[in-house]
C-alpha cells in the first residue's frame, strides 16, 4: 500500500511523554511509523498515571525509557 509505505518512510519527532506526548506516540507506532523521537526529562509519577501511557511498574523510570518499552511492545 502506498500510504503504508509513506508512513515507514516517516521520521517524526515528539517533545514532551505526558498526556498528549505519550498517546500521540503510540498512535504514530501503531500505524507504522518508520522513526520516531522522543524526548522528555521527566520521570513516571503515580499522580500523573491515569492520564498517560504508562503503567504501574514504570513509575520511577525515565518517560523516555519506560514509553520505548511500551512502543516496541505496541509494535516491534
Amino acid at each position: 500500500n502506498d500510504i503504508q509505505q509513506q508512513f515507514h518512510q516517516a521520521k517524526v519527532g515528539i517533545m514532551g511523554l505526558g498526556g498528549l506526548g505519550s498517546a500521540v506516540a503510540i498512535s504514530l507506532v501503531k500505524i507504522g511509523i518508520g522513526q520516531l523521537i522522543i524526548a522528555d526529562f521527566d520521570v513516571v509519577v503515580l499522580s500523573n498515571i491515569h492520564r498517560q501511557h504508562y503503567f504501574i511498574d514504570q513509575i520511577g523510570l525515565l518517560k523516555t525509557a519506560a514509553l520505548k518499552k511500551t512502543l516496541v511492545r505496541s509494535n516491534p
